[in-house]
């Protein structure tokens, strides 16, 4: 492993020209945080004693080893493989859970975590800040204080690395550790917090990694719907289904201003987060990195980084990121072709024609998204009922009017079918493919169970209705109103309309 993983993987900042005086070597402090300083470059003088005893001398106090200068406090990253890769130092299980957060230690890994404990107390001016016991290497954080120093020549990082080793591999009795070191060294508080939120996720990003590898491999030429209309080639790590929704949104905030002065644009993206809307972005600028910090913390938020420069064959997302890319809530993707002397940076011409493909892919996603919600609409949108007169309540009906029409024969002399129509007792339908009926007429009360009856039913239940109502004596009546007329009236409107 050659070190964390940085967001975007962008290179660290250059060290300072040659001459710079110690007090222009001070990087930016935080609150409670110790001061950094920066070496100026320098030639490497060869190495001594690489394997263990005093620290080699050196030729005076400004002398230097791997970019180290003996008058300041340095903070080296160092990464020591286990030979052949092997698996003997420890595993891994439920590292990612809140019960254990470290890896269970074996034998060996135990006598590096005793050599590692013993270093930490070996010289004055060394001190052992982080330190993660992987199955097959170890990443640990060394504090290099000069002014610490009793001696006047503190040991350098690899001596201290290989002083480690010796020590563990003693303990264990046998051959541990490949006789080489990845050092890197902090140039800034931030990439310091960088290393030791890598060195402290690292156990839980492996198991992450192995739960997951499809998360984490990086496909070049991806191909869907959207990425088709985009055109061009196009490299993604993550979760390539986030593509197929077409409910994206651009997260661009300028970087005239300040996280704070975009509060009121970052909790409208939060906002629209959670109704399930999916950012995209560069997540480049101090507004746009503070909506993803957000979006991390948000559940169920999901958003897609896209970068300004070339996928690189062996891209390692940083700790945070590779939280969520295992969770299923992150794509990372690019359409920068991959080109052999290509190096990782982001420019402003490149980071501007990075924003016009995201606004043309969400604007792209949003014609989708119309399409789909006039789809659900139709198929959510109730289809007219088709309101007829059931063939089998059609008999009935005939016998009810039979029984009516001999009614009104007997009690006030013949009467043609349908004579009442427009007289007394008359009503008449709204519309003949409707259901619904008005009494033109004061036959009905606005409070009867006739008028209830022909205003809420259909014409099938309606019938069932007024059959069920009608009297033994073939009529029909509204409290003391006889209403035959007005009934025989909406029962043969039922059939003239079949």
């Amino acid at each position: 492993m050659n070190g964390p993983a940085r967001d975007g993987g962008l290179p660290p900042p250059a060290p300072p020209a040659r001459g710079t005086s110690p007090a222009q070597c001070i990087a930016p402090m935080g609150d409670g945080e110790l001061p950094l300083f920066s070496p100026p470059p320098a030639p490497m003088p060869p190495m001594g004693g690489a394997g263990g005893g005093s620290p080699p001398s050196f030729a005076g106090p400004t002398a230097y080893h791997m970019r180290y200068h003996t008058l300041w406090r340095q903070f080296f990253f160092i990464t020591i493989a286990v030979s052949g890769r092997r698996a003997i130092l420890s595993r891994l299980d439920g590292c990612d859970s809140a019960a254990s957060k470290y890896p269970t230690l074996l034998p060996a890994g135990e006598a590096v975590h005793a050599a590692l404990r013993a270093l930490h107390g070996t010289w004055p001016e060394l001190t052992l800040s982080n330190y993660a016991i992987m199955p097959d290497h170890v990443h640990f954080l060394l504090i290099i204080d000069p002014s610490r120093s009793i001696t006047g020549t503190p040991p350098t990082p690899l001596f201290a690395a290989h002083r480690m080793m010796d020590e563990a591999e003693r303990r264990f009795g046998a051959q541990i550790f490949e006789r080489k070191c990845y050092l890197e060294l902090s140039f800034s508080s931030e990439q310091l917090r960088t290393i030791r939120r890598y060195i402290r996720l690292n156990p839980a990003r492996a198991i992450w990694k192995a739960r997951n590898p499809d998360m984490f491999v990086c496909r070049r030429g991806v191909k869907t719907a959207l990425l088709t209309k985009m055109g061009g080639s196009w490299d993604a790590i993550g979760d390539i289904t986030l593509l197929g929704s077409p409910f994206l949104m651009h997260v661009r905030l300028t970087m005239k201003k300040t996280a704070i002065e975009h509060k009121e644009a970052i909790d409208e993206i939060i906002s629209k987060a959670q109704r399930g809307m999916i950012a995209v972005s560069g997540f480049i600028s101090p507004g746009e990195r503070e909506a993803l910090r957000r979006l991390k913390a948000t559940p169920g938020a999901r958003f897609i980084k896209v970068l300004p420069y070339a996928l690189p064959h062996r891209y390692d997302p940083s700790s945070e990121d590779s939280r969520e890319l295992a969770a299923h809530r992150m794509l990372i993707i690019s359409d920068v072709p991959l080109r052999q002397d290509s190096q990782i940076g982001a420019h402003r011409a490149a980071c501007l024609a990075m924003n016009d493909r995201i606004s043309a892919m969400c604007k792209a996603a949003a014609g989708a998204a119309t399409a789909l919600c006039a789809m659900l609409a139709a198929a959510f949108t109730p289809l007219p009922d088709a309101d007829y007169l059931e063939p089998s309540i059609q008999n009935e009906v005939d016998h009810a009017l039979a029984r009516a029409y001999s009614a009104r024969e007997k009690g006030q002399g013949p009467r043609a079918k349908g004579e009442g129509a427009g007289g007394e007792g008359d009503i008449s339908p709204t519309s003949t493919n409707n259901s619904s009926f008005v009494a033109h007429n004061s036959s009905f009360s606005t409070n009867s169970t006739f008028f209830i009856l022909h205003s809420t039913l259909s014409k099938t239940d309606l019938a069932i209705r007024l059959v069920s109502l009608q009297k033994a004596d073939g009529r029909w009546y509204d409290g003391t109103n006889d209403v035959t007329s007005a009934v025989i009236n909406i029962l043969e409107r039922m059939q003239d309309d079949e």
